[in-house]
Parts: structure tokens; C-alpha cells; sequence
């Protein structure tokens, strides 16, 4: 599991910051990688939840592509909402 997936797992249940994912992100994909990373919110009785994560690429999407080098390639993009709480799956 990658760190961006150990991040999001390790808190379901709780609230995790934009900048929290995109340094993952960077840990992940390389430096700059969480620039290119948008998180979309809504609400739901009165919290806020992480619904979308938009990871942006640029390049040919291939076999032999390094995902690290298609994210670092795209144009950077604003974070979105803050922070958000992570539900479990299929309780939306």
C-alpha cells in the first residue's frame, strides 16, 4: 500500500488535511507531486466529507509510463477543500 493509501486508511473515521494528502503525494510520486492533486468535499449533516480526490497527469498514460513522472508533468492545480472526514466505504 502506498503512503497515500496508508494515510487515508489509518484515518477513516477521522479528519485529514489537504495538506496531509498532498505531502503524501510528494512522499509517494516525487517533490511537487501533491501541487497536482485537488480534493473535493461536501457536506453531510453538518461535516464535511472527502468525496474525490483529482489527480492530475500529463503525458501518455501507458504500460511502461512512470505515474510519478505523468502527476509531476501536469499543470498544478488549487487544493480544494481543506481538510475532511474519511468515511468508511459505502456508508455515503
Amino acid at each position: 500500500m502506498s503512503g497515500v493509501g496508508a494515510l487515508l486508511s489509518d484515518h477513516v473515521g477521522g479528519t485529514v488535511t489537504t495538506a496531509q494528502i498532498r505531502a503524501a503525494f510528494d512522499t509517494a510520486f516525487g517533490p511537487g507531486a501533491g501541487d497536482r492533486v485537488q480534493v473535493k468535499c461536501t457536506g453531510d449533516g453538518g461535516r464535511v466529507l472527502i468525496q474525490e480526490l483529482y489527480v492530475h497527469v500529463r503525458g501518455t498514460i501507458s504500460p511502461e509510463a512512470e505515474i510519478g513522472a505523468l502527476i509531476r508533468a501536469a499543470d498544478s492545480v488549487s487544493p480544494g477543500c481543506q481538510q475532511g472526514v474519511i468515511d468508511p466505504a459505502g456508508l455515503q
